[in-house]
């Protein structure tokens, strides 16, 4: 498949506020020819949606909640197949027939949030952040709370089917530390590591099935990480075989995977996917003969996608999928020639020979009456919303001056350039955005969506050391990126002040901690047992909870601890790949690292906060000067890259010119023509290639200091010149030599 095809959205209907999940779509009765869908949102209602008369209608509505919706199944029963539509919202877990009638009604015992779950006939696995449990149903306003699985790691996803001998279904838990553990009952049968998150998965095949039984669903599991990976792993455990087994990875992207969905979307027996990223764009892929995956239409949306479902919905044999996004609308995805053909066959009834101007009037009249529809439901929806926030004084409309507005951001690391991005998406378009801190950042240029950015000095006096302001000139931009960076060793906060539009203006601020190590991200190995490491120990009066929490201080996503034994957690540096070691129970903390750098900040940061509460300890630390030039090792290929990228830039414009005096580029080597073909990227690159640069030498710099410091030797300001000077010049063996001296 050489060439990739656009695709085409159209919203067919708009509710509030979604979550993740919240979107499902129906099978098709008997009688009717298309699906139907449901969704809940946050005003805690589920919707039934059907196609009527070229629109999609509200057919029923449950009664609401009083809490938001946070998850959305379908339920399969002996009688009727699909007649129970169950939801989470706060602690219960209910369901409703197809006509809005509540059937169900089960509360949990835990005060844990059920956020995700899985139901076939009485049972129900279900699970919040830490804890996991699986419910029978015993009547329509009971459901007993059968087995707990407390885990010690955050609950990313989960799915349940059956994947060992026999007939129990086992349920599958993505954990915050990149493992999938298996549970089944209360107990953990086995655990697999992973190099990332898994954000999304669910059993997958080739060849389409719709998985009506889980006992008969695939055993090969497809994963979606947070580092834009494809993963699929048979995970069928037998007597012989007690790990999953690694069949394909598939990466198309450096952003992470949010959801997909599997469908039998050009009607040849496969199961082609849809799948979601991060940064908003979707991506179609194609499942060939073969059983590969092959990208055959991309979109980017401008918002944060929620869920993901193919089907049959507005046109017999016409298929497509359908996404929820954050801001509550449902679109329709197809491919252009697709949607271009489906509209035309509407608008030609029984005409089967137009001409080519008659076509493109079909299309472009099914297109105006498609954004005409689209603007009247955007205009409605606006109208409900502003109802809400008015109220009557003496016959006079006033405006309530507090809107609940929902925000939802992500920090996620970049390890290519030691940045962060900071995606935010909001149920309302921005209007503006200010990022103030009281830290110091770098702002690195990025599609802002066109927004006028304003950068203030700097005013320490009131412990702001970064004010940017971001005006978008653009309307309905419900979801934007910021790519920042700063170093390691120091916590404070990103505040980020949000004005939305249209009227009524609100502001909004959330706070996005920075954290002394915030560039360590969790693994579960280190590769090499001989690394040459650094050692730290507190030994004193305090618990392990204590030191826990300094770690959780310290670096992000770290779990609540939930039991008295010993804490073991390794850490890379997802920038230079160094590692941290975290060990630590009752009375004692050790901290291992091949960073002196790290084991400076770890020190600094404990022993502050231990003093700070008066806790007595004795703090002893060895540092192994074998470490030095294993981290200059470390740090060799990223100062090699800068001088890779340095040499493209040069050599660019040369390769330009050749081009534009003889169009032919056959005598070029292969490396020549690549560097001409990615040229635009290159020049695009090297607005940021001084920042890191510097960044880079900052960290040789920093461990000068912290060993000299560490090791209680004389001030070493005045090698720091002559170190640089050496690291411009690309010799190492100097730079080792001279740190060592």
């Amino acid at each position: 498949m050489n060439s990739v095809n656009q695709l085409i959205s159209t919203q067919y209907v708009s509710v509030g506020s979604t979550n993740k999940n919240t979107l499902k779509a129906l099978p098709a009765k008997q009688k009717q020819k298309l699906q139907t869908f449901t969704i809940g949102d946050d005003n805690g209602y589920i919707y039934i949606f059907e196609y009527q008369k070229n629109e999609h209608v509200l057919v029923s509505k449950s009664a609401q909640s009083g809490k938001e919706i946070n998850h959305v199944q379908l339920g399969y029963s002996q009688q009727s197949e699909n007649d129970r539509i169950f939801y989470s919202t706060g602690t219960s877990i209910k369901a409703m027939s197809r006509k809005g009638k509540e059937v169900f009604k089960g509360e949990s015992k835990s005060s844990d949030l059920i956020t995700k779950f899985q139901v076939e006939g009485n049972s129900i696995w279900g699970a919040g952040k830490y804890l996991f449990t699986e419910f029978d149903i015993q009547s329509e306003s009971q459901m007993r709370d059968k087995y707990d699985y407390l885990s010690n790691e955050l609950i990313n996803c989960m799915y349940s089917s059956n994947i060992i001998e026999g007939n129990k279904i086992q349920s599958v838990l993505a954990c915050g530390d990149n493992t999938l553990r298996v549970v089944q009952d209360d107990t953990e049968v086995m655990k697999y590591n992973l190099t990332s998150l898994v954000n999304h998965m669910k059993p997958y095949s080739t060849q389409y099935q719709l998985i009506q039984s889980k006992t008969q669903a695939p055993k090969t599991y497809l994963c979606a990480t947070n580092d834009g990976e494809l993963i699929m792993l048979d995970m069928q455990l037998t007597k012989f075989r007690n790990q999953p087994t690694l069949l394909w990875q598939l990466k198309n992207s450096e952003s992470g995977i949010n959801l997909f969905d599997s469908f039998d979307f050009y009607g040849k027996g496969n199961s082609d996917l849809l799948v979601s990223y991060e940064d908003s764009t979707i991506e179609l892929l194609q499942c060939n003969i073969n059983g590969e995956l092959e990208v055959a239409a991309r979109k980017t949306v401008e918002e944060q996608v929620t869920s993901v479902e193919g089907g049959y919905f507005t046109q017999q044999g016409v298929s497509e999928f359908l996404i929820s996004t954050f801001s509550g609308r449902v679109l329709g995805i197809q491919e252009t020639n697709q949607k271009f053909a489906s509209q035309t066959q509407i608008g030609s009834s029984s005409k089967t020979d137009l001409s080519t101007v008659e076509q493109d009037k079909v299309k472009n009249n099914a297109l105006a009456i498609q954004k005409l529809k689209d603007d009247i439901q955007n205009l409605e929806k606006l109208a409900d919303e502003l109802q809400k926030k008015c109220v009557s004084e003496d016959g006079h409309v006033a405006l309530v001056n507090e809107v609940n507005i929902k925000i939802d951001y992500k920090l996620t690391i970049n390890s290519s350039d030691a940045s962060y991005n900071l995606n935010l998406s909001c149920q309302y378009p921005f209007e503006l955005i200010a990022l103030q801190s009281n830290l110091k950042l770098e702002i690195i240029d990025v599609d802002n969506k066109g927004a006028i950015k304003s950068i203030s000095p700097e005013d320490p006096s009131n412990e702001s050391l970064f004010l940017a302001t971001y005006r978008m000139p653009e309307q309905n931009i419900q979801k934007i990126e910021f790519k920042l960076r700063t170093y390691e060793g120091k916590s404070g906060d990103i505040k980020v002040h949000i004005i939305t539009s249209p009227y009524p203006m609100n502001c909004q601020v959330i706070n996005v901690p920075i954290k002394p190590l915030s560039l360590h991200v969790r693994t579960n190995e280190i590769p090499n047992s001989e690394m040459p490491m650094n050692d730290l120990t507190f030994i004193g009066e305090f618990q392990a909870k204590e030191i826990h929490y300094y770690v959780q201080e310290m670096i992000p996503d770290i779990p609540v601890l939930n039991h008295d034994e010993e804490v073991k957690y390794i850490f890379k540096s997802s920038l230079v790949g160094s590692y941290l070691v975290c060990t630590y129970n009752k009375g004692k903390a050790v901290f291992q690292s091949d960073s002196v750098s790290t084991i400076a900040i770890v020190k600094d940061f404990i022993n502050n906060q231990l003093n700070q509460r008066g806790t007595v300890v004795s703090v002893k630390w060895n540092i192994n000067d074998k470490s030095i030039p294993h981290m200059i090792e470390l740090l060799k290929p990223l100062f090699e890259d800068h001088k890779s990228q340095t040499i493209k830039l040069k050599i660019v414009p040369a390769l330009k010119e050749l081009k534009l005096q003889d169009e032919e580029i056959d005598f070029m080597t292969p490396e020549m023509k690549q560097i001409l073909q990615n040229s635009e990227q290159i020049l695009k690159d090297y607005g940021n290639l001084p920042q890191k640069i510097e960044y880079l030498k900052g960290i040789v710099s920093d461990l000068v200091f912290d060993r000299a410091t560490l090791k209680e030797l004389d001030d070493p300001s005045n090698k720091i010149d002559t170190i640089i000077q050496y690291l411009e010049k690309y010799d190492y063996d100097r730079v080792i030599k001279y740190i060592l001296s």
